[in-house]
């Protein structure tokens, strides 16, 4: 038996150096740090956030792995983690991070230097493990939203997700929105959510959640028919997810299998694709894999990360690539010993994975560029860029009582930006700043007015007013 496993790992390590040439180390951290999240600017600059030593950590690199600048938060939030991470088009850095001994949860910008912008700690919730945290962030225009658990140590029957929305300018939270008995439904953080139809589409353990930017939300629930964890929206025809099939008859080391899944418009099953990696021999009473993240990258298709764990003792990770159309895979390369490769991120066709070294205490990080070839394919996925700049949101304005003797009020189905009162040949009579849904106004002089009413995304509409005396 001993021979036997010798003579496998011996293979191991030769299909792996076989096919490293595809994924290269360009930077390692030794010193006890742990990264729970990464984004690529537009300008190529790679952002890691996480902690080190019980101290929130972000740390800046190029392209090819050469460090920039290396920041610990420690005054104000020692014991915190940063847990998720986003940029502005301005490479602005918001983060969510949290204390799991004490319950607490803050969101935080800070500029391209790591300079403090502003912390606000009135996130609410329950976050554990910041490694695993299914946070979502994402921003529209000037505001970001942030969905995160509300888990009721006290109640549990009563978990529940929130909407948390902010200012981007100054931190201040603008609207609150608890999504009740959905945490078991959809807790996994879709990386970065799709964004379709007017808006982010998450899906998770037994449904799909769509998300607009003004904090409304649907959910389709689908019972048994788990839709797993979203990588891709297609422009036409659908979707695209990811999971892990555990079965636990062998309850020591349970048979783990990812695979692959293609919906319809509808969420109805189209296929699904099993993936065991082409290097790793394939004994399932002994080997587990595990699927960290997907993402569609141009001329590539679907590149991967991923972790396994052969018996009780040897542990690795690995980077794929899979074509979209027919879940064929392409290429894929292991690295064996204490590696768990679990983030992955892409921009301007850089893909850059980033995993955990050390054994099962996390020694430390090490980050990889991805450079598979290029394939044919024919799915097109969704940009981000692209939807939001063609979606309007739809928004209703009532002004009451209309006709009005002088008192009037305005209310949006949105966050009301500013009002503006003209008189009927266009002169502007009244400018009101406003940060509600509502407010009340009044006007002296009868007449026949317009009041412009401009919410929170930039988008203005007009409605007319009778002032009878």
């Amino acid at each position: 038996m001993v021979k036997i496993v010798i003579t496998i790992l011996l293979v191991l390590n030769t299909y792996t150096l076989a096919k490293s040439q595809s994924v290269s180390v360009i930077k390692e951290y030794n010193d006890w740090k742990v990264a729970t999240d990464m984004v690529i600017s537009n300008s190529g600059f790679i952002y890691i956030c996480g902690n080190s030593g019980g101290e929130p950590l972000l740390i800046k690199l190029d392209t090819n792995g050469n460090e920039q600048w290396i920041k610990y938060y420690p005054q104000s939030l020692s014991g915190y983690s940063f847990t998720r991470m986003i940029l502005d088009s301005n490479e602005n850095i918001y983060l969510h991070g949290n204390n799991s001994v004490y319950d607490l949860n803050f969101v935080c910008k800070l500029d391209s230097h790591g300079s403090q912008q502003w912390f606000n700690f009135s996130v609410l919730g329950r976050s554990l493990s910041p490694e695993n945290a299914a946070i979502n962030m994402m921003i529209h225009n000037d505001v970001l939203s942030v969905i995160h658990n509300n888990r009721n140590m006290d109640n549990p029957p009563y978990d529940s997700l929130v909407i948390s929305q902010f200012f981007i300018t100054n931190g201040n939270l603008i609207n609150y929105v608890e999504l009740l008995d959905m945490i078991d439904k959809y807790l996994p953080r879709n990386s970065p959510p799709p964004f379709k139809n007017g808006s982010w589409i998450l899906s998770g353990f037994s449904g799909v959640l769509e998300v607009s930017p003004n904090g409304s939300y649907s959910y389709q629930e689908m019972g048994d028919s788990i839709p797993g964890i979203l990588c891709a929206a297609k422009k036409t025809n659908g979707y695209i997810t990811y999971n892990t099939f555990i079965d636990w008859q062998n309850s020591i080391y349970p048979v783990t299998e990812g695979f692959i899944s293609v919906f319809d418009e509808d969420w109805v099953e189209l296929n699904q694709y099993n993936y065991w990696p082409d290097t790793l021999p394939h004994f399932p009473d002994t080997i587990r894999q595990f699927f960290k993240g997907i993402i569609p990258v141009e001329n590539k298709g679907l590149i991967g990360v991923g972790t396994f764990a052969w018996g009780s003792t040897t542990r690795g990770g690995y980077i794929f690539q899979i074509n979209p159309d027919n879940g064929q895979l392409e290429n894929d390369s292991i690295m064996v010993g204490f590696e768990s490769v679990n983030l992955i991120a892409e921009n301007n066709k850089t893909v850059i994975a980033l995993g955990q070294i050390g054994a099962l205490s996390h020694l430390g990080i090490r980050l990889f560029t991805v450079n598979f070839p290029q394939i044919n394919y024919q799915t097109e996925f969704i940009t981000n860029v692209e939807e939001i700049r063609t979606f309007k949101e739809k928004e209703e304005i009532n002004i009451y009582p209309n006709p009005s003797s002088s008192y009037f009020k305005v209310s949006s189905s949105q966050i009301i930006k500013k009002i503006k009162v003209y008189t009927i040949n266009g002169v502007l009579l009244s400018n009101y700043q406003v940060n509600d849904k509502s407010v009340r106004l009044k006007i002296k002089q009868a007449g026949i007015y317009f009041i412009q009413v401009e919410n929170r995304f930039g988008e203005i509409k007009t409605e007319k007013l009778i002032i009878e005396k």
